[in-house]
């Protein structure tokens, strides 16, 4: 049985992507799957073991002190292949690549040179200095793994041109079972009109604000959930919303982080799925999974008009796209879909249809399974 090792200092270790998704995958497959995270014990859950890493108390001490304590956990299991997934754990695939006879797997997230010049918690005048260390670092380190994996074609066509050994693109669509989990747990009455879910910038949340105070002044009652937002985030809102304007707090409710298995619980008690990426180079190569998901569990979604997304959903008939950034055109869009419950369900209809047709992890899980089978195949 060929082993394989995960190595993650910045995600849980039951991250939809991760866990759910890449590392249940390859056990189903057939492999040997540890899963090197952050977590308070080791155990063996749906065939993962997990080695747990200690819980860092802030960013730099996870990038200077997990980082090597991973790498030496990584280096004792003499895997076959080692897959990381964080930019910080750069250094140590490339000593995996050195010191190991193993194939090295960078897993790529996002666009990590544009993310970085808009990270609230780094400095603003270092910004563009970091997104530059942040190109020269994949740069040089392209060629030296044996395969880059990314979430979007865009992404997978900018590490080609760095002449990376393999680039795949691999979606990070939704389960197929995630529109009906815990289904059977879900109160069934629907609770919320609009819902965001995953994490949130403060200009983002405050766009969303916008919208609602809007959708008030049309003399809309309604309520929508914030679903995934940090302790900080909701702290910085309740203040946020009673400025400027009519009082919104009575029409947001503030949830923060829940296991990704409980997220559908939220979603099957709520109307409209919403999505808002500003114009930012960012976003153009983004695909939100977040919108896939709201489509999985039967919502009709109101998404920032992204390259991407008009790619796949443009012309399917169950998502509005809008200008980023149009308060207007997000409220009008909102009040729509409210004053037209069956277009509404119409919509949900179709993007069930299309994740069930389509846009499914299933679909996606050959290209993950294929690109292995090829690295074991090298070494013969």
């Amino acid at each position: 049985m060929r082993k394989v090792v995960h190595i993650t200092t910045v995600h849980s270790p039951f991250d939809a992507r991760v866990f759910h998704k890449e590392a249940k995958t390859l056990v189903q497959a057939g492999y040997d799957v540890t899963l090197i995270a952050q977590h308070d014990k080791n155990e063996v859950v749906d065939g993962v073991k997990i080695i747990p890493l200690p819980k860092s108390r802030n960013r730099l001490q996870r990038m200077l002190g997990l980082t090597s304590k991973a790498f030496h956990l990584a280096f004792r299991q003499r895997a076959d292949i080692y897959h990381f997934h964080d930019p910080e754990l750069i250094p140590i695939g490339m000593l995996l690549t050195l010191v190991t006879k193993a194939k090295v797997i960078y897993d790529v997230h996002e666009d990590y040179v544009q993310h970085m010049l808009f990270k609230e918690w780094f400095p603003s005048s270092l910004r563009r200095i970091a997104s530059w260390f942040m190109w020269q670092i994949e740069k040089i380190s392209a060629r030296s793994f044996a395969a880059i994996i990314t979430p979007t074609d865009a992404i997978t066509e900018r590490f080609q041109k760095l002449r990376a050994r393999k680039v795949r693109t691999l979606h990070n669509f939704p389960l197929l079972e995630f529109g009906s989990a815990n289904s059977h747990e879900t109160v069934l009455t629907l609770q919320f009109d609009l819902i965001h879910t995953g994490t949130l910038s403060s200009p983002r949340l405050s766009f969303m604000f916008s919208v609602a105070r809007e959708l008030k002044q049309m003399g809309y009652n309604f309520k929508w959930c914030i679903l995934g937002a940090s302790p900080e985030m909701i702290k910085w809102a309740e203040s946020e919303m009673k400025k400027e304007g009519p009082d919104i707090s009575e029409n947001f409710v503030f949830i923060e982080k829940v296991p990704h298995t409980v997220v559908c619980r939220y979603l099957l008690q709520s109307k409209i799925g919403v999505n808002h990426h500003l114009a930012e180079p960012r976003f153009l190569a983004a695909i939100p999974v977040k919108v896939f998901e709201y489509m999985a569990c039967g919502l009709p979604v109101i998404s920032s008009d992204l390259p991407l997304l008009r790619k796949l959903l443009g012309g399917k008939n169950c998502a509005i796209l809008v200008r980023p950034g149009d308060v207007g055109a997000f409220a009008n869009s909102v009040k729509y879909l409210l004053d037209n419950p069956v277009v509404a369900g119409e919509m949900g209809t179709k993007g069930m249809e299309l994740i069930k047709e389509k846009y499914n992890w299933e679909k996606e899980e050959e290209n993950l399974l294929s690109l292995y089978q090829e690295l074991l195949e090298e070494e013969k």
